[in-house]
């Protein structure tokens, strides 16, 4: 068509209506700090939101001398600038002149309100966190359907482990209507981990954004939500930096949905590794035992065989023993040393002298044979 323009024409015609406009020119806004960032150049950048609404703000290196007070995220400021548009991409910002801190913003003291509140209940107990399973066999995934943060997950559970189950809940993580969405599905997740198969436990979050695309994890009605769920929540919101209510309530707090989808499941592969090492410390145990055991086997033979051994000896030394006391005690050998033995014709033996008879007769029995003698006489000794 012939009236129609290009892109960078109609990005030209909003920038000369808005910088020409002397009210833009020298305008003061109200807003709360979100995304600061003191860049490594000078400059200042950061949003000025409130409950409905955001815009960028920029304080050149040249104007931060004009800022008397250190900038802190969270508070609630006016500052006084100008429009400046960006031709190229079709957006504005704000170039900041000077800035006069209010003191905190409302979104903040929502935030420290509720925190308080929900601190003040003992929601935050450690007795009330719920361990997470070591072995989960299903996983649900309560976050944006499409984008980085579903993906990311899906990606790390299925690297660590191809074995577990992914129940994706695509849920609205931003907006008016966030709150609701997080709600229900948790809600549904544990309707059907009831009625169906068990989830043994449920990622909660969203990717990184600025503040104020964080705040349905604020709310109220989310926080008791993820308090009254009976499946362990991992709560996973924006970057490392960034804490809502849903941190401090959940039952684990994961610095990024990556990190959440690292926490939930266990590593396949590291599992086999610690089965193959108990495998093997098993089997060397095994050796070990049955080593220890043949050792012990020879050790109480050869303990056996020298104890009968020298139960042998020992009997070997009493029979020799025997032996000579009974050569040294046999009556005989008595007699070869020159002495005899007197008895009467009923074989008693006569000890003393005061048992002969004079005139009566006596068996002599000498070493090499026996004689009879008449007691003419006796006399003691």
């Amino acid at each position: 068509m012939a009236n129609a323009i290009s892109v960078s024409q109609l990005n030209a015609y909003i920038e000369r209506v808005l910088v020409t406009d002397p009210l833009l020119n020298n305008i003061y806004i109200k807003g709360e700090i979100s995304g600061l960032n003191y860049h490594k150049s000078g400059h200042i950048y950061f949003s000025l939101i409130d409950a409905n609404g955001k815009v960028s703000c920029a304080i050149w290196r040249s104007y931060v001398g004009n800022i008397k007070t250190k900038l802190k995220e969270g508070d609630e400021i006016i500052v006084s600038g100008s429009i400046n548009v960006y031709n190229k991409g079709g957006s504005y910002s704000i170039n900041v002149r000077t800035a006069e801190v209010m003191g905190g913003g409302d979104l903040a003291k929502a935030f420290n309100d509720l925190k308080e509140k929900l601190e003040k209940l003992g929601l935050f107990d450690l007795q009330h966190k719920k361990p997470l399973p070591e072995f989960p066999k299903r996983v649900g995934v309560l976050t944006s359907g499409t984008g980085a943060a579903v993906e990311d997950i899906k990606r790390i559970i299925k690297e660590k482990n191809n074995i577990v189950d992914i129940l994706i809940f695509p849920t609205l993580v931003q907006g008016a209507d966030a709150p609701k969405s997080i709600t229900d599905n948790i809600k549904l997740a544990n309707m059907v981990s009831e009625t169906e198969k068990p989830i043994d436990v449920l990622i909660v979050g969203r990717g990184g954004g600025a503040k104020e695309d964080l705040d349905c994890f604020n709310d109220e009605a989310v926080a008791m939500e993820i308090f009254k769920s009976k499946i362990p929540i991992i709560s996973a919101v924006g970057h490392e930096r960034d804490f809502t209510i849903a941190d401090f309530i959940a039952d684990v707090r994961a610095e990024t949905p990556t990190s959440a989808a690292n926490i939930a499941v266990y590593d396949v592969e590291e599992v086999k590794d610690n089965i193959y090492v108990l495998i093997s410390d098993m089997v060397t145990k095994l050796s070990n035992m049955e080593e220890i055991n043949r050792e012990r086997i020879n050790s109480y033979y050869s303990s056996m065989i020298l104890s009968i051994r020298n139960k042998v000896i020992n009997q070997e030394m009493a029979i020799e023993n025997a032996k000579i006391v009974l050569t040294e005690n046999n009556p005989l050998n008595i007699l070869g040393k020159g002495y005899a033995i007197i008895t009467k014709d009923d074989d008693k033996i006569v000890k003393s002298v005061d048992d002969l008879t004079i005139d009566d007769t006596y068996n002599i029995s000498l070493k090499d044979g026996k004689a009879k003698a008449k007691i003419l006489s006796k006399e003691r000794g």
